[in-house]
């Protein structure tokens, strides 16, 4: 039996992901959405032939680094996205120790701010 005919080894989000032009369909079009507008705005003010030169490369710095960044991962503006609008709650922060190095030895955060409270009282 073929790894490619058991269903168990497929990702059925790699099924039904649909691709053009190496991007996602979402980031597909809505790049398109903004390199067609820009590709007729500088038809509209620059001519044919500069406009097509100027909104061609518009088009390319579009797609080029979505081409980029999507190349090995297909989901990679879902999680920009959950970055970049996502909120810190106590779900997405751990709290962790810190421990801070001293001349004497390494000591927790805690009591090195409750000693270094205690010489500043002092002076």
């Amino acid at each position: 039996m073929k790894h490619a005919d058991n269903p168990k080894l497929q990702h059925a989000h790699k099924q039904q992901e649909v691709i053009l032009f190496g991007l996602p369909l979402k980031i597909f079009a809505l790049a398109a959405l903004c390199g067609g507008f820009l590709l007729l705005l500088a038809l509209v003010h620059l001519g044919w032939l500069l406009g097509l030169l100027i909104g061609g490369l518009c088009c390319v710095a579009i797609f080029s680094p979505l081409r980029w960044a999507h190349k090995h991962d297909l989901r990679a503006w879902e999680l920009w996205l959950h970055a970049y609008f996502g909120k810190f709650t106590k779900e997405t922060l751990l709290k962790k120790r810190m421990f801070i190095m001293t001349q004497r030895g390494v000591m927790p955060y805690q009591q090195w701010k409750h000693q270094h409270d205690k010489r500043s009282k002092k002076n």
